[in-house]
């Protein structure tokens, strides 16, 4: 006895899903936007946490400076006198490019370069606020993934 299985596709929904893939992947600038304000809000908790983006703590205060900016600033932390720095943590999407950062300055004086950096000139140690963690590589690529399953869904 002899059986016949016959199977038809439809695959223009398949096409559909890889067309949506495709226009997706060619224009990075929608999940671009969607990664600047996870960074954003990184950058922002490492104000919270006073470390680095290895997790590693910043620099005390000097003493001196500590009692002077806890009489000033009562319960402001490090790097956070007027919260100008913290407030100015911006993301911009330019095309294929995503920029996560600030321009602020306190009189001509590099300020945001100065704290991320160090200052030597000035007896200020590099307190790095800037910068991808461990945890922002997983999230950014939760993210890329979501996007890139929603595209093909046609979500």
């Amino acid at each position: 006895m002899a059986v016949n299985v016959v199977i038809e596709w439809d695959d223009a929904q398949a096409l559909a899903s890889i067309r949506r893939a495709i226009d997706a992947i060619g224009d990075p600038a929608r999940v671009l936007g969607n990664i600047g304000p996870q960074l954003v809000n990184s950058t922002k908790d490492r104000f919270t946490t006073e470390t680095d983006p290895d997790g590693l703590p910043w620099e005390a205060l000097k003493p001196r400076y500590a009692r002077a900016k806890a009489r000033k600033y009562p319960g402001q932390g490090i790097l956070r006198r007027e919260n100008r720095l913290y407030e100015s943590i911006v993301s911009q999407v330019d095309g294929d490019t995503l920029l996560v950062g600030t321009n602020v300055t306190n009189k001509g004086f590099p300020y945001s370069a100065s704290m991320q950096l160090g200052a030597p000139s000035r007896n200020v140690p590099a307190r790095p606020f800037l910068g991808v963690s461990a945890e922002d590589r997983n999230d950014i690529q939760a993210i890329v993934m979501d996007y890139l399953r929603n595209a093909v869904a046609g979500d």
